[in-house]
């Protein structure tokens, strides 16, 4: 991606963005896009890919327009300002990514900013996975990045609105530690036992070989 697109790059959202399958249809929906960062890695990902982003903060999505615009991908990439409780798409989806809002838990921040975007409150994970079963293809697909232990109550959640997990990714920060995340990519309608997969993020104190071959076409100064 273009310098120019200044943005902050977080490691969820650069795992989403590298590691969803993006093959099987070219009309995509980025929820809680930020800055922009995924939308924009998909569009790079995929020279076909129509994309929709849309954010609820109008600070971040005003950021995540600049950057599409400063970018190449300014022609296939819409970015909306809202939230997605009131959004009705007018067609539905092939792919849906979210890198969600996901602690339902502790003290709120006393920055509202950072509540919004931090916290389950402004987009439950039952609601998301709701609205992807409504607005998905039948075998559309949806890709998430959720902390490991919401992966189980997720997979079940997803099992009412008809997605299947196809692929699930635990994610470990070092060989020492346990998985903290997971990525998750299901199906409409389409059961079945998922590959699964883990992926370490540093070894030996810098990044992996397998993060660096991952993310190879977005950081190539790794």
């Amino acid at each position: 991606m273009q310098d120019r697109c200044a943005m902050k790059v977080g490691t969820d959202g650069m795992l989403l963005g590298a590691w969803t399958p993006i093959a099987g249809g070219d009309r995509v929906l980025d929820i809680g896009t930020g800055t922009g960062l995924v939308a924009l890695m998909l569009a790079q990902r995929g020279s076909k890919l129509q994309i929709e982003a849309i954010e609820l903060d109008p600070e971040a999505a005003s950021q995540a327009e600049e950057n599409v615009a400063n970018s190449p991908f300014a022609d296939r990439i819409r970015v909306r300002t809202g939230d997605l409780k009131s959004f009705q798409p007018n067609e539905p989806y092939d792919l849906i990514v979210s890198n969600p809002p996901f602690f339902a838990a502790g003290s709120p921040s006393p920055d509202p900013r950072k509540q919004q975007a931090r916290h389950e409150a402004s987009l439950p994970l039952s609601f998301l996975l709701a609205f992807a079963g409504d607005h998905l293809l039948e075998g559309g697909t949806l890709g998430l990045i959720i902390p490991i232990d919401r992966l189980a109550g997720t997979i079940q959640i997803g099992a009412i609105h008809q997605l299947w997990p196809q692929q699930i990714c635990r994610v470990m920060s070092t060989p020492q530690k346990a998985p903290h995340r997971a990525l998750v990519y299901f199906a409409k309608g389409k059961a079945g036992k998922p590959t699964e997969s883990v992926l370490v993020l540093q070894e030996n104190g810098e990044f992996s070989q397998a993060y660096k071959d991952l993310t190879k076409d977005f950081h190539p100064f790794l």
